[in-house]
């Protein structure tokens, strides 16, 4: 354990301490030590991210992945922000989903790294929705659906979508209510939607967890899977018709601790079985802390076989990847960038490759 973590663990119990009794003096004093020591943390964490970067051998300059091809997703104006496009294909279009929401953040952090977000700044209750659409390669929309209409909560978020034996389902996080009645934190479950008979099912956490997140379905197997955690490799198999679900946690771990992001997707290289974006969060002193992505390669018993560098679509910021599918030798992704530019952009697996040869 670090000496940051140990200094976090004092400082946690120090405020406890002088907060009891409701004593406003403490809680008012509590606050205040608390917002010191996050802003202390983070200009910490901007320092180790600097060396970070030193280590691996790379420089904000050539963070930029080097793509095929990048467009902007032109999504119709709904008057709601639409972010996070999740994709896939199916051999011959190009699906998607993708979340509406007002729990959209400024694009510069406060000064301790945290974001801004507007819908607490407003006062307002979280509210979300899913859209349904599909797409091109060169972002043009067409067929786009609301499928589950903007409310508060319990509402939908973040979908991945995927297909199963040739039908589609969405793998999203179900909020099912605020903790003591406040905007946020929040509880939450991950919910399996079938998009051709509009069954769903809600899956209970498989760890007793009240915050669910981030599931992610493993596309191109025989039976519907989700990578449930990476450290260690958790997988819940699925059956879409009977909603059991099977939990499976292996021995095998990733090398980084990494945020759950894309589909993981099969491949027909060789030396790629299975591939995933998943993402790390790193502090910049404008943006707060802000994900670095990566490619994973995973065997077909999905143990990590090797990690990329790590990489930014645009520059440093707010970049959300949540899009991963395949045509051909083609990697196909799709993102947000500052929290409402969507991207949809191509890269050949011979150029991924690379990635992994420079690390």
């Amino acid at each position: 354990m670090c000496k940051l973590d140990n200094m976090k663990r004092f400082i946690g119990n120090f405020l406890k301490l002088i907060s009891k009794n409701n004593n406003p003096f403490g809680k008012h004093l509590s606050k205040v030590i608390e917002l010191l020591y996050l802003s202390v943390a983070f200009r910490f964490r901007i320092i180790k991210t600097s060396i970070y970067l030193f280590k691996v051998r790379c420089r904000k300059r050539n963070l930029n992945l080097n793509l095929t091809s990048k467009h902007k997703i032109k999504f119709p104006d709904i008057g709601t922000p639409i972010t996070v496009p999740s994709i896939v294909s199916d051999g011959v279009n190009i699906k998607g989903a993708a979340r509406i929401s007002n729990g959209n953040y400024e694009a510069l952090a406060d000064f301790a790294g945290r974001p801004i977000q507007l819908y607490k700044n407003r006062g307002e209750a979280l509210m979300n929705g899913i859209v349904l659409f599909k797409v091109n390669i060169q972002g043009e929309i067409s067929e786009f659906t609301i499928r589950h209409s903007l409310s508060s909560i319990p509402n939908y978020e973040d979908p991945k979508i995927c297909v199963h034996q040739n039908q589609t389902f969405l793998i999203m996080t179900n909020i099912t209510s605020p903790i003591k009645n406040e905007l946020g934190p929040w509880r939450s479950r991950i919910a399996v939607e079938n998009l051709e008979t509009g069954v769903i099912h809600q899956l209970l956490s498989p760890t007793n967890r009240g915050i669910e997140k981030n599931w992610i379905p493993i596309q191109g197997n025989e039976h519907l899977q989700l990578l449930y955690s990476s450290n260690p490799v958790s997988l819940i198999s699925f059956e879409p018709i009977s909603g059991v679900a099977h939990f499976n946690a292996t021995n095998y771990s990733s090398s980084i601790v990494l945020n759950n992001r894309t589909q993981m997707i099969k491949t027909p290289h060789p030396s790629i079985p299975f591939i995933r974006i998943g993402s790390k969060k790193f502090a910049h002193r404008k943006f707060g802390y802000t994900p670095f992505h990566y490619f994973e390669i995973l065997s077909d018993n999905f143990e990590p076989i090797k990690m990329s560098r790590p990489f930014v679509f645009s520059s440093i910021q707010m970049e959300m990847c949540q899009g991963l599918t395949i045509k051909g030798t083609t990697l196909i992704m799709s993102w947000t960038e500052n929290d409402k530019d969507n991207m949809i952009g191509s890269i050949e697996i011979e150029s991924v490759l690379k990635l992994f040869k420079q690390f």
